[in-house]
């Protein structure tokens, strides 16, 4: 609820405006206040999904559609974007294509305002480092790093980071990889379970939450959710039948078969509905 309801509500406001009215609701102490800034918030978060999927199908377009013809780092650039949207983007991007990104606004003074997302293989801030002659100012971590580069630099940096990163990265960096921590059975898929996984969080960057692997379900029903967006799987194994969700998977519907065995790797969660698990 925290991750996937309440964050991003309380983020919206900081993406598109400021972020002084989700700190009003999280110090209110009237009820009706609450409630209004809650009502507000929920129509900014719809904004900025609607204005991010905009945002995410331009760039896209963009790209071309034989992953053979795609640089090892991607740039996209659009001068209406929000900068506080740009991070969605990029990430968006670097889990479609298994490549760093590099999405692109302009501010105010006509720089140009990025926000990078990377993937394990290629150090993002560390990689910017060896340009920071182009920038106004930067900063980040390994996954993801912030930017910005005035106009009449802005393509000389381009064109010399994507033959840095062509000589950096390998074909096989490339390649989407999964780390499963444990192959389970379908007597071990219960609540015991997955409170004990619960019991080792919370769970980040340097606590990373267990991905599980079962083998061999029947994929009995898939719905699609959120215009398409994601996927809902009932898979069954044995007697036991099971409700999985596949976040920003509606791309792969048409891959995926009523009857059809397949892997499922998943993270384990309780759902809790009127205080029962």
């Amino acid at each position: 609820s925290v991750g996937f309801f309440l964050s991003p509500r309380l983020n919206a406001s900081g993406r598109l405006e400021k972020a002084t009215k989700s700190v009003e609701l999280l110090i209110t102490e009237s009820s009706e206040e609450a409630h209004q800034l809650s009502a507000y918030l929920d129509k900014l978060n719809r904004k900025r999904q609607i204005l991010s999927a905009d945002y995410l199908n331009f760039a896209l377009d963009a790209i071309p559609d034989d992953k053979s013809d795609l640089p090892k780092v991607l740039f996209v650039e659009n001068d209406a974007w929000q900068a506080g949207l740009i991070g969605l983007v990029s990430g968006q991007l670097k889990e479609r294509f298994s490549r760093p990104v590099l999405a692109f606004t302009k501010d105010d003074n006509g720089n140009y305002v990025g926000s990078a997302r990377s993937i394990n293989e290629f150090h993002i801030t560390n990689a910017l480092t060896q340009f920071n002659h182009y920038f106004i100012n930067y900063g980040g971590h390994q996954k993801a790093a912030g930017l910005t580069v005035s106009a009449d630099k802005y393509n000389q940096f381009k064109d010399e980071f994507i033959k840095y990163a062509e000589n950096i990265l390998h074909e096989e960096d490339l390649i989407p990889k999964l780390t499963i921590d444990s192959v389970i059975d379908i007597d071990q898929i219960n609540l015991n379970t997955a409170r004990a996984i619960i019991d080792i969080g919370p769970f980040g960057e340097t606590n990373q939450e267990p991905v599980l692997l079962i083998r061999d379900v029947i994929i009995k029903d898939i719905i699609l959710l959120s215009r398409d967006k994601h996927l809902k799987l009932y898979v069954q194994k044995g007697n036991q039948l099971f409700e999985c969700v596949w976040w920003n998977s509606g791309i792969h519907k048409d891959e995926i078969s009523f009857g059809a065995k397949m892997d499922v790797a998943f993270k384990l969660n309780v759902n809790n509905w009127q205080g029962t698990d």
